[in-house]
């Protein structure tokens, strides 16, 4: 099974985009990858018109773009990319856009970003170019938040139990194989209702429509049809919120790396509700693999 022939990275030159690179470095010696790095070079478009009676004053977007091209050249030459087969692209447009494009039209197999903390209502209302192509890539997303510079040890893979999960839990495998690492497999029962007990107790009570014993007949289905045989593997059910026991098992664990399902939301849905791959993918001290349904479709702006 070859998950990775050719990967994306998207660099704005910062560490956590170095972190990114160095990840796509060890993909690309496991599975003998190429990859392809991409810069965007954005112009604010809110000041498009205000600038251009100055525009001779300012930097023009050609010499941002050589500028761009001399630092994709500079970090290209790392050392920790050689024998990598490794080609830098400078494009103009919109970061997450424009990524996503770069990484279509090269047919990539995986899209690479690193990632930086961001505040309260920043992060919930704006997102970041990380985030967004998250929310809207085809193909699968890798969020560093350490590089994977040697071959992890642990692989937490949450799961619904859904035929629509299973597309993360077989790439999971895969890269468990792949590397010799211990894979977990996560059901978390989230409450479907939650009951204050005022005044008699300051708590509150949570229903729960199933106990983890209850759910046999499901993980037996959905482990016949992944087939685990040679991976070392374990599987854990408990109840609670799905991105708190995600991140609070991952890091349980000290697990290297998170890969779980994800699908699509926009507009004030996404605002107000979120998702628990990009709540994850916040929280969580490991890197964060999303993995797309089988079917999902997304259009490009």
């Amino acid at each position: 099974m070859a998950l990775f022939r050719r990967l994306c990275v998207g660099t704005n030159f910062s560490p956590e985009a170095e972190r990114a690179l160095q990840s796509a470095a060890h993909l690309a010696r496991t599975f003998e990858a190429e990859v392809l790095v991409v810069h965007v070079v954005e112009t604010p478009r809110l000041y498009q018109r205000i600038l251009s009676p100055v525009q001779s004053r300012l930097r023009s977007m050609d010499e941002a773009c050589d500028r761009a091209a001399e630092r994709c050249r500079v970090l290209l030459a790392a050392p920790y990319l050689n024998g990598v087969s490794v080609d830098y692209q400078i494009r103009e447009g919109t970061p997450f856009v424009d990524l996503i494009d770069a990484a279509r039209i090269a047919h990539s197999d995986a899209i690479l970003l690193g990632h930086r903390k961001r505040s309260g209502a920043e992060r919930m209302f704006l997102g970041s170019t990380a985030e967004r192509v998250l929310r809207k890539s085809e193909i699968p997303v890798l969020i560093t938040k350490r590089a994977l510079t040697q071959p992890p040890t642990s692989i937490l893979v949450p799961t619904d139990l859904s035929e629509g999960s299973e597309p993360a839990l077989e790439v999971g495998a895969e890269l468990a194989k792949r590397w010799g690492a211990r894979l977990t497999a996560l059901h978390v029962i989230e409450p479907v209702a939650q009951a204050d007990v005022w005044p008699l107790d300051a708590s509150k009570v949570e229903l729960f429509l199933a106990e983890p014993d209850e759910l046999e007949p499901e993980w037996q289905s959905v482990l016949e049809r992944i087939g685990l045989q040679e991976v070392s593997f374990e599987r854990r059910t408990v109840k609670g919120s799905a991105a708190v026991e995600i991140t609070r098992i991952g890091n349980e664990l000290g697990a290297d790396l998170i890969v779980m399902g994800t699908h699509g939301r926009s507009g004030l849905v996404h605002a107000l509700l979120g998702s628990v791959a990009e709540e994850v993918t916040r929280q969580a001290d490991c890197s964060v693999l999303t993995i797309r349904p089988r079917e999902f479709r997304f259009a490009l702006p």
